[in-house]
């Protein structure tokens, strides 16, 4: 792993990563809660649950993407969050940046375009009584988008992507593909609600850009379970001169 000053030397606490977390199984992840991970006698604060007034700026490099701020002392580190997933710490100083890409690439196939296609079969029938397989590729980008939209829409749980079947089932599709899925429910979730920050980002800046005022509608709802509900519609000419009608809000009453 990559010292304090930036090099691909491994420090001693690094080291004992590779060692001991490398092929470790949940329970042996350091000791950790939502808020700190306590490993090797340190204390790191996670930064995605420090409030955002005590937050620095946010950092911007593409493998932030792929990683999560951690605070010991005064020193800032990056943790790779796919090495997490995989149930391993490892976290290298903010600053060595070739040692982080170097691990990503090296390691996860990530570069700063994110996942390299994958190679995976096609299967279609040739006819009647046999089938036709050519390799093709897919878009990693896709694919996680896909899972998100096919849990939320279908109301699947988060654990499902942990069943053993269904991992099976995906390798029978693509045997490289099932390594591609995480294996805790806590990542779908944070993906999720990445994808809805990244949405709500792109309707304030559509709202923004609006050539008219915003008419605002309500819609009062129960659900199947009983449970009541108001919709917040809001109306408005596009900066393209279209008649646009958002979901700005559903709220529980």
């Amino acid at each position: 792993m990559a010292s304090e000053t930036g090099s691909t030397a491994p420090s001693t606490g690094d080291i004992a990563d590779l060692t001991s977390e490398g092929t470790a199984s949940q329970s042996t992840l350091p000791e950790h809660d939502e808020h700190s991970i306590y490993h090797g006698g340190k204390t790191y604060k996670r930064g995605k649950t420090r409030p955002a007034r005590k937050r620095d700026r946010s950092p911007n490099a593409w493998y932030w993407k792929h990683g999560e701020e951690l605070s010991e002392d005064q020193n800032k580190r990056w943790m790779c969050e796919p090495c997490w997933e995989a149930n391993t710490f490892t976290h290298y100083a903010n600053t060595s940046n070739k040692a982080i890409t170097k691990h990503l690439n090296d390691t996860h196939n990530i570069n700063q375009h994110g996942h390299d296609n994958v190679i995976q079969l096609q299967i279609t029938p040739a006819d009647n009584s046999s089938i036709s397989i050519t390799p093709s590729f897919f878009n990693w980008e896709i694919l996680k988008l896909r899972l998100i939209e096919w849990i939320v829409v279908a109301h699947i749980t988060f654990s499902q992507v942990q069943n053993d079947w269904f991992r099976r089932f995906l390798a029978v599709l693509s045997p490289s593909l099932e390594k591609w899925i995480p294996k805790t429910g806590n990542t779908v979730r944070d993906w999720i609600l990445a994808e809805f920050k990244r949405r709500q980002e792109t309707v304030k800046q559509k709202l923004q850009a609006s050539k008219s005022r915003i008419h605002l509608s309500f819609d009062l709802w129960t659900s199947p379970n009983h449970m009541a509900f108001i919709g917040i519609v809001g109306h408005y000419m596009s900066s393209q001169y279209k008649v646009e009608t958002t979901l700005l809000g559903l709220r529980r009453l």
